[in-house]
This record gives C-alpha cells, structure tokens and sequence, in this order.
C-alpha cells in the first residue's frame, strides 16, 4: 500500500511539473512556492521522500528549473518569440554542485537544443550561461520530427475557410472578389514576390493552389453538406465527405497571393468543363464498353466521369477569370502560370482542339508562349520583370496531350504519386531537389467516407507546414482549401512591421524572420558569392549596417539579402551552425508600399 501511494504522488508530482511548467509562460514562477510547500507537507505527513521531478535531489533545484524556463519564456514574449517547448532532462554541470544544466528543445528557433547552466546555490537563480548545441543531424532529425505532415488536419482547414469574412450569397457561399485580406499579409507576400523579379522563373517561389476550380463559390461540392449530413447517420459521425478541393473564387485565391492555379478540362456532354474527375469504377465502364459494341459507337463517357455535373463551369470561362484578374487595375505587374492538367479522356475522344481554341482567344495578347521562348530566350527560363516588361503575364503548362505552340509541356516533378507531403523531406534534403528544378509539393484534401481520405494517404498543406515547404525553394507550394489563414503562414520574410528608418536583419528565432533594427547596431553580415546566390556565407567581421558592402567585399563576397525561402534558410542555417544568437544584416530593398511599387 505504501509503495502504491509512493507512485501515485510521484505520478502525481509529475502531473503538476508540467502543470507549473505550462502556467511559467504566462505568469512569472506561478504557483511554484505553495506547489512546493504542498509537496513538502505531504511528504513530511506521510514519512516518505521521493526525487523532485524529473530526478531533481532538491526543492530548490526545481524552483531554479521552473523560474528559469519561466524568464526564458517570458523575455521570448517581449520580444514576440515562442520559446522553450520542452525539457527533456537535466543533468549536474561542470560548473559546480550547486548547478544544473536544462538540456532544452527550442521548437520555434529551428530545432536546436540550448543548455542553460542554472545556478541553485541559496534558492537564488541565475543563468550562468547558455550553449547552442548544432549538428546537421540534429537540425535534419528534429525538423523531419517537427514538421506534421497535416495528415489529420482537414476538420482545421474547413473551419479556417469557413471564417473567413466575405460578401456570402443566399448559398452562404463567399461572392467572387469579396473575401478580405489582412492588408499586412497582402502587402508582405507582394513583397516577396517583388524579391524574386529577376530570378529565372526555373528559380521562382509560386504559391499554388490544387484544383482551383473546384470551389464552393462556384458551385462545386454544394452536395457535401447533404452527404455529411447523411454520412453522419450511418456513422456516428466517422465518415466524411469532401469533395471540393478549395472553398473561394480563383479570383480571391489570386487576391490572397495564389499565383500558379491548375484547371482540369473533361468532355462532357458535348462542351469542355471543368470538373475533378471520380473513382473509376470498373462495373460502370464494362456497361458503357458493352453500349459502344451494340450502338457500334463512342459514347465518350466512363465512370470517372461521373463527378461531373451539367452545370460545372467551362473551361474557357475559367481561363477567362484568370485573364479578367490579370487585366484588372492593380494586377498590370502579376504573372500568373496555370496547368491544364488533362486526365487522358481529352486526346482519347479527339477534343484538345476545344481546349487550344480557348487559349488561342482568350488573352493571346498577354500569353508567354513556347514559342516566344525560342524566339526570345532559347538558351534559358527568363525572369518575371523580363517577361512583365514585354506585356507577357500568363504562361500555360500542360500535360504531353494538351501543349502545343501556346501550351508549355508541364514541367514540374516529380509526378502526382510522388509529388505530395506525404514524401516531403524538409530543409536541408528538401527532396534532394536541385534548386533550378521545378519542383511541386502539394497534398489532397478530398475524402470520400470510407474509399478515401487524401489528407491521411498524401498529407495537406497547413499553416504548420508550409513554412517547411517555402525553405525548400519548391517551385510550386500546391495548396487546398487556400484560406486567408492559411495563406498568412507563406510570409518567411517580416512578420512584423519594421520601424522607419531601420535596416533589416535576420532575426535568429521564427525561422529566421526579418526585424528592422537602429542602424548603427553592430551585427555580422549575409555575403554571397559573386556568381553562386545559392552560395552564403555569414561574415566574421561585424559593424553597422552602413559598413557591410566593405566588410563582404573584403572577404571576397557581396553585402546582400535572400529573394526567397530557401536562400532565407540557408543563411538561417549558417547562423545556426555558428552558434549566433543576435541577428545578422541583410541588404535588400525598402518594404514596397503597394503592388505596383515593385516595378
């Protein structure tokens, strides 16, 4: 008896360990000295003792552990940092008896463990010191450990896109144009994109999303709520059903920063639609074969047809939303790419024709065609502002069946069955993907009850993951259910306003997020390599921003700032690997004030 109430307080200490721990961010050691006094009272009635938590010898060592993460978390919150997540264990230190070091996982600074030497001696605590502890193995395990492959997060994007606040129909549906965007957001992500305008597009960042068409604000999966309903009375609710892959306009996908969209053309009942073909179903197609044998025809119908409906969109109206978008005031300087991904029905029935008539009339003034590329660039991808400054805004890709004069062969891998989170490996494997290849990750949010759950069997962008993702400098992060929340996690740049007149450094924690600091600060510099921007360096002389074009030319290198996620990264690592815990000087541009700015 005695033993078995011996563990249930040890059990117990435990329990209100990670209790106290969790209540030490929001308020400075909170509760510690009546938990403390608690314990000791209890121990003391009973004529029992057993180690403090975590195999802690003293009252007072646990006090310092607890007060410690406390400060750590609370000056973190000063300066918008999430910091210590956990402590996996303590150990005596090297600094004396009456010392202990906190082996801490730091979660939101790129997977690194910290050691905090606490000095305990007379209840007083101190932070003697604080190591970085960086090693590719650690950095390449606790992030692949970290980063969800958003397997289980469907029910969490359906809410985001469901509050998000709109201009809504008598479907309750958000009306084409109307969805808001948080201003900063917008203005950041346009930022970013302005980074990259002279990169080769083979090195471009696009935001995607998967399926643009097929969105609830068009009429597309009207029918899931129905089938929800249905499906949770056959069973208890364990069932699902989502069919449409995106809930807003592409128009609002694109005014949220969606700039690389996929449109699937099908033939049915004599027009080129747009719809997200079914399952096969091998029953259904011996019946329509057995039809085409007896009537000695082709009906051009099979069963994955049958998640088409008579009144899905055309192609040619969703091509020409894109175009309209392209067109209007604001967007002059956009370039948008779209990939007519055709399933093989198309060129099986004869019909590409309808689909390259489309493009050949739609916005043929401001299409960047294949054979412009031969004629302009024949040895190599040309930039955006390139392109942009010569009026061509819209470049197609497609599948072999569908690219022709107009229509570029898609060039993103890998292919569909290898291409989603599910294989995902994040910075700095990234896939063993080199960085001028056009490289997709994307994921599947359609779940059809009990037959399929996309996000479980290929895993689904999520604020969580994208980040990863952008580290990666993919070309295309392929997204469903593209929401204003959703879309706020692509900033890998600023996070927060900088002060005016600051200059702009790496911060080292948030994943390597921006901050605008006093200028005459003293900080280490970003150099690249003169003819490599995938080569960086971290300076070993630091100054004041106004010094870093000498300090970089010195050592052989150029003073200046990443254009996307992944060179971000890079130079985040590097910080990492040399232990730096203040920022580092970056030399880019002013934050742009509107879209048209950049230019």
């Amino acid at each position: 008896m005695r033993n078995r109430l011996e563990e249930m307080l040890r059990q117990a200490a435990g329990l209100l360990c990670f209790i106290s721990l969790s209540l030490a961010v929001k308020e400075p050691c909170s509760g510690v000295d009546q938990y403390i006094t608690t314990v000791e009272h209890v121990k003391s009635q009973l004529g029992i003792d057993f180690d403090w938590p975590f195999g802690l010898k003293s009252a007072a060592a646990y006090k310092a552990v607890v007060c410690a993460i406390t400060l750590m978390n609370v000056d973190a919150r000063g300066k918008d940092e999430r910091w210590v997540k956990s402590v996996p264990y303590f150990e005596e230190s090297d600094a004396g008896p009456t010392a202990l070091t906190l082996h801490v996982t730091d979660l939101s600074r790129g997977s690194r463990l910290v050691d905090v030497i606490v000095d305990v001696s007379n209840q007083k605590l101190q932070i003697l010191a604080e190591k970085r502890i960086i090693t590719s193995e650690i950095l390449d395990d606790t992030t692949a450990a970290k980063m969800d492959n958003g397997s289980k997060s469907i029910d969490e994007l359906l809410s985001e896109s469901d509050r998000a606040k709109c201009k809504r129909d008598f479907l309750d549906a958000c009306e084409r144009g109307t969805v808001e965007i948080d201003p900063w957001v917008r203005r950041v992500l346009d930022y970013q994109r302005r980074l990259a305008l002279d990169r080769p597009l083979n090195f471009i960042q696009f935001l995607g999303s998967h399926n643009s068409f097929n969105n609830h604000a068009d009429g597309y999966g009207n029918g899931d709520f129905l089938l929800n309903r249905i499906l949770e009375e056959l069973s208890s609710g364990d069932w699902q059903f989502v069919w449409a892959q995106q809930w807003f306009t592409m128009t609002d996908q694109m005014n949220m920063g969606v700039r690389h969209l996929m449109l699937d053309p099908i033939y049915y009942l004599g027009e080129m639609k747009l719809c997200h073909d079914g399952l096969s179903i091998p029953i259904v197609d011996k019946i329509i074969h057995f039809l085409d044998e007896i009537l000695n025809t082709t009906i051009q119908f099979n069963s994955r047809d049958l998640g088409c409906l008579p009144h899905d969109r055309t192609f040619k109206s969703g091509l020409a939303e894109i175009c309209d978008w392209l067109q209007q005031k604001g967007n002059e300087n956009e370039f948008v790419m779209v990939y007519i991904n055709d399933e093989g029905y198309v060129a099986d029935w004869n019909h590409t024709d309808i689909i390259w008539d489309a493009v050949a009339t739609t916005c043929p003034h401001i299409l960047f065609t294949p054979t412009d590329k031969d004629k302009l660039f024949p040895n190599s991808w040309p930039s955006p502002r390139q392109l942009i400054t010569r009026g061509k805004r819209l470049m197609l890709t497609g599948t072999p069946t569908v690219s022709n004069s107009n229509v570029f062969r898609q060039p993103m891998i890998p292919p569909w069955d290898k291409n989603t989170l599910k294989y995902f490996t994040p910075f700095p494997k990234c896939g063993n993907f080199k960085p001028d290849q056009w490289y997709l990750v994307g994921g599947e949010s359609q779940v059809v009850g009990p037959i399929y759950n996309g996000p479980a069997e290929e895993g689904i962008m999520t604020r969580e993951n994208l980040p990863f993702v952008l580290q990666c400098g993919v070309s295309c992060a392929e997204m469903d259910l593209v929401s204003p929340e959703l879309i706020s996690s692509a900033m890998w740049s600023f996070n927060v306003a900088p002060p005016n007149n600051s200059c702009v450094a790496i911060s080292d924690s948030h994943f390597g997020q921006w901050v605008g600091l006093l200028c005459n600060a003293s900080h280490n510099y970003a150099c690249v390599n003169h003819t490599n921007s995938m080569d960086w360096v971290i300076s070993e002389g630091k100054s004041v921003f106004g010094e870093g074009k000498k300090v970089c030319n010195a050592e052989g290198r150029v003073f200046s700032g990443p254009v996307d996620g992944h060179e971000n990264a890079i130079i985040y690592n590097l910080m990492q690997a040399k232990e730096l815990t203040q920022p580092v000087w970056i030399n880019t541009p002013p934050l742009y004030i509107n879209q048209t700015s950049g230019m």
